[in-house]
């Protein structure tokens, strides 16, 4: 058994005995021996306790909540209604499998449930969130994330890593029933809150959980008292993927807790250097010893994206993978009222809608049975995602034109090959001495794809200006399909050849830097590949005209290309 591995234990032993201080687990893992065998060891320390409750990614927002039981209404006369999945689980382990794909509204209900939760041990709820996600920006819902204290990572363990049993169920009863018996010192409390701070974490809740977490491993070391050990391995646990490093370790912000105390020596900053401490706990000692301890941070506690990186659009609407509501197909969503001929039918909601009102239409009318009005019919309503096309727009002018179209005839046959299952489409435009020519129309085809682009040829001038005229002309036909377009441009951004066919470098780079600053309003996610030997002013200013993100990829390959652009449009 590895040290890694006994932390990730460790954080699930503190996660179950006491969840309405700490939450729960984040776990971002791929299914496999590895998560299966700490998925056992969860269960060998629940002991005799209930068995875990399974919430599957796909589970709707009603499934959670209390509701009428349309079955046991109809046949009682009265209105019945059945728990939920998060009324079933008060006291309980939730395990919510591919947490990182939960919609909004069910990640917002269980963080809701959280917060509820942490009133009374008995009715807290343990969520252990399994992150499936393989790309950077596919990670569970912030708002969820930051109420579960541990973010632990099993990505990089192998099966000979987790052989043997970590903890055991008597372990978490220890933690659970001592937890509050181990004092923290003031000093302590100082430290653990200076070192988020400098960590730039402006959370509550991240110094409370470090706070209860060096109790928890007090109380498993059956110890009355937290010891400085205890506190700095908390802050392992606890800070690693929440912050970073905003001033240097030794160094105390303005607004740090300790400066309302007289500091022992003149150093401004209120903390002493370690050969002028006078404590043996003082607050800027302990603190430093907590930011040094990051940098060892184990594997399994990497850092997670935050909101920003997720997020960032570059500026930019239009990212890959927007949904649309339909009434045909996709993923199902709430139902609506709605009639005959308008979308199909949904039975069961329909029922729950007429069900409470049946006994007063009963009691008004003289026949008994069903009754349903028009007002109770509920629709079908479904969310799809919008199909990405990606177009690449490539320059096949100069010397280096034969490896730039080596990169993005790479790049478009392993983007081809990932998207059947999306059913995105990729196109690829190139532009060499007069003129831009569409090479591969959309396309899903990969076998169409090698055999239109198998023979493109390079060399000439370079007409960016009537590049960018042909490559948003193709987006703005591909957005009024219904499709998000994706723009990938593949340039040293030096244009020499005008729209008039005037080969003027000067004019054309006017040109250049008028359209792509009147193109920009239609406002497409782009990337922007600069192939230049070295970084060029010219084409980071380009890349800002046009909204896009800036690359600077001289020697990069197809896989690097198709890499960039996969976490741009948020492929999986």
């Amino acid at each position: 058994m590895t040290e890694d591995w006994d932390r990730a234990c460790l954080c699930a032993v503190l996660g179950l005995a006491r969840p309405d201080l700490f939450g729960g687990v984040v776990v971002r893992a791929g299914q496999g021996p590895v998560l299966e065998a700490w998925t056992a060891q969860v269960g060998d320390l629940l002991a005799e306790t209930a068995s875990p409750i399974i919430v599957p990614s796909s589970v709707p927002e009603s499934r959670l909540h209390r509701s009428l039981s349309v079955a046991r209404s109809l046949r009682d006369g009265r209105p019945v209604y059945q728990s939920g999945l998060l009324e079933d689980a008060a006291g309980r382990v939730m395990i919510v499998q591919g947490a990182e794909r939960l919609r909004s509204g069910v990640a917002t209900a269980i963080a809701i449930t959280l917060d509820e939760s942490r009133r009374a041990l008995g009715e807290a709820v343990a969520v252990f969130a399994i992150d499936e996600g393989r790309d950077p920006g596919e990670t569970v819902p912030k708002g969820l994330a930051e109420r579960l204290a541990f973010w632990v990572d099993l990505n990089a363990l192998r099966l000979q890593d987790v052989l043997g049993a970590g903890f055991e169920a008597r372990d978490v009863t220890r933690v659970r029933r001592h937890i509050h018996d181990a004092a923290v010192a003031d000093d302590d409390l100082t430290s653990i809150a200076a070192a988020c701070l400098s960590l730039g974490i402006t959370s509550m809740r991240v110094p409370i959980f470090c706070m209860h977490a060096a109790q928890g491993l007090a109380a498993l070391e059956q110890r009355d008292a937290v010891q400085p050990e205890d506190v700095t391995r908390a802050c392992q646990l606890i800070l690693p993927g929440r912050g970073r490093p905003v001033a240097d370790p030794q160094s105390t912000p303005p607004d740090r807790p300790d400066q309302a105390h007289p500091p022992d020596t003149n150093n401004d900053s209120g903390a002493s250097q370690p050969e002028s401490d006078t404590s043996d706990t003082g607050g800027g000692s302990m603190e430093a010893q907590i930011i040094a301890a990051m940098d060892s941070a184990p594997v399994t506690l990497m850092a997670m994206p935050s909101k920003r990186q997720v997020r960032d659009r570059s500026g930019v609407s239009g990212r890959s993978g927007a949904h649309v509501i339909a009434f045909d197909r996709g993923r199902p969503d709430r139902p609506v009222r709605g009639r005959f001929g308008h979308g199909r039918i949904d039975v069961l909601a329909s029922l729950r809608a007429a069900a409470p009102l049946q006994r007063v239409r009963n009691n008004a009318g003289s026949e008994s049975g069903l009754k349903i009005r028009k007002s109770d019919l509920r629709v079908k309503r479904f969310k799809r995602r919008k199909q990405s096309s990606v177009i690449f727009v490539v320059d096949a002018s100069g010397s280096a034109a034969m490896h730039r179209m080596a990169e993005a005839k790479g790049a478009v046959e392993r983007l081809l090959s990932q998207c059947y299952a999306r059913r995105d489409l990729v196109s690829l435009i190139s532009f060499a001495g007069d003129h831009a020519t569409l090479m591969l129309p959309p396309s899903r085809s990969l076998v169409r794809a090698r055999r239109q682009i198998s023979d493109l040829a390079g060399g000439g001038a370079t007409p960016l200006a009537h590049a960018l005229v042909e490559a948003f002309q193709l987006a703005r036909a591909e957005q009024d399909r219904g499709r998000t377009p994706f723009l990938v441009f593949l340039t040293d951004g030096r244009g020499n050849m005008t729209l008039e066919g005037e080969a003027d470098r000067r004019a054309s780079q006017a040109q250049v830097s008028r359209l792509a600053r009147t193109l920009i309003k239609d406002r497409f996610a782009a990337v922007f590949f600069d192939t230049s030997r070295r970084p060029d002013p010219r084409g980071r200013a380009l890349s800002a005209d046009l909204g896009a993100q800036y690359q600077f990829l001289p020697n990069a390959d197809g896989e690097t290309v198709s890499r960039v652009v996969r976490q741009r449009i948020g492929s999986r």
